[in-house]
């Protein structure tokens, strides 16, 4: 639409038209909401209120309907980015300021962190994570353990102490072990290790006489023998402490009387086999030269 403008050649009517025209054009002033009173002085109140265009961050500032298209193509897509407020899990689902206040909240103060990087949460549960590898490494492989339960460390450790209680009473009470260590287990079957150990030096060689090779049976073999020999107490002999003793006890009096009693060949008897014999043989030829002589 071309500018109205009145020439000196216009008639009365005409300027009378265009006149009305640019009224119309610019409307009924009591219609404006600004409070300046001239149309002007609205405008550039408006152009004041607008700002300057250049000033946009938006990518185009040739005019506001352009801007505002492009920041509600903009949160259209953080709209889509955000999702909808309802589905928040947060109970302030309000806006995104006051939810992650809540989570902000139920974090808690990031300097109260026992890890060593206490930057943000990212970087701790990094750290976490690290230290859990290099534990699940010390670890190794759960389906490896042999026990029942496999699936955690807590329910496999809590198998093992059932059945700690269940050796416990079957091992017994620690302190009534005749042993000096008392502590462990271990330690008490290390000094039965030591003790058996001497015991094998003293014992000897295992190249038993007995039928059985096995020490406890080749005593027990031994015992079955002896048990006709008797009552070692009842022995005669001085030594009553083991047969090995007693024995000697009588060798060495068998060898005293042997010197006394002198060679058994040496006897003029005919019956040299023992002296027993030989006097009853002197005996026999004693009867009979007494009966000869009358």
């Amino acid at each position: 639409m071309s500018v109205i403008l009145v020439s000196l050649s216009d008639t009365f009517d005409q300027w009378r038209k265009k006149t009305n025209d640019i009224s119309l054009i610019i409307g009924d002033i009591d219609y404006m909401i600004s409070n300046e009173s001239t149309v002007i002085r609205a405008v550039n109140e408006n152009f004041n209120n607008i700002g300057d265009l250049d000033s946009l961050r938006t990518q185009l500032k040739d005019n506001l309907v352009n801007s505002i298209n492009e920041i509600d193509l903009h949160t259209d897509t953080n709209f889509i980015s955000i999702g909808n407020l309802s589905s928040l899990t947060t109970l302030d689902k309000s806006s995104l300021v006051n939810a992650i206040n809540e989570l902000d909240g139920d974090i808690g103060d990031l300097d109260s962190l026992n890890t060593n990087n206490t930057s943000n949460i990212v970087s701790a549960i990094n750290e976490v994570d690290l230290n859990t590898d290099n534990v699940v490494n010390s670890i190794g492989n759960l389906s490896n353990l042999t026990t029942t339960e496999k699936g955690t460390i807590v329910g496999s450790i809590n198998e093992v102490d059932l059945h700690t209680d269940l050796n416990k009473i079957d091992i017994g009470n620690l302190p009534s072990l005749i042993t000096t260590t008392k502590i462990n287990l271990v330690a008490s079957s290390n000094e039965i290790k030591t003790q058996a150990n001497t015991n094998t030096h003293d014992i000897g060689d295992m190249n038993l006489n007995t039928v059985s090779t096995d020490l406890t049976e080749a005593i027990n073999e031994v015992h079955t023998t002896t048990l006709g020999i008797g009552n070692l107490s009842s022995l005669s002999t001085d030594s009553k402490t083991y047969i090995v003793s007693a024995i000697n006890e009588v060798d060495s009096h068998s060898d005293i009387n042997t010197s006394n009693i002198g060679d058994m060949t040496s006897l003029d008897t005919d019956d040299k086999t023992s002296i027993v014999n030989a006097i009853n043989e002197s005996i026999e030829l004693s009867v009979a030269f007494a009966i000869a002589l009358g």
